[in-house]
């Protein structure tokens, strides 16, 4: 079973940003569109491997697993993550969404998230 959901992802260059606006998207944000645009490369280009992939982007394996991690968290926290303002989304950090992605069902992680 697959589930998919589109997100517009759009190229930005850093310099134009204001600092209020790189605050406003959030490392999280980053880092789970980061995800999802590892994954789209990977099965675009036949990158079978996250070594090939660490050569490409000259990014260690370990940090490509703990970026790819996120990408396994259930569709209904990613899109909190994406679209929320919440201040309570901005608070967590990513080694605590990777444990909760850890967790194989999703209904347990949507809990976990929520406490």
């Amino acid at each position: 079973m697959k589930y998919e959901f589109k997100v517009e992802l759009k190229k930005t260059n850093k310099k134009n940003l204001s600092s209020e606006q790189a605050q406003k998207i959030g490392k999280l944000k980053k880092t789970l569109v980061l995800a999802h645009q590892i994954t789209k490369y990977m099965d675009d280009n036949n990158v079978s491997t996250l070594l090939e992939m660490s050569q490409l982007t000259k990014t260690s394996v370990a940090r490509l697993c703990q970026i790819l991690q996120l990408h396994r968290l259930s569709p209904r926290i990613q899109e909190e993550i994406l679209f929320s303002d919440d201040s309570k989304i901005k608070k967590l950090t990513e080694k605590k969404l990777r444990k909760i992605s850890m967790l194989t069902l999703w209904k347990e992680q949507v809990d976990l998230f929520k406490s």
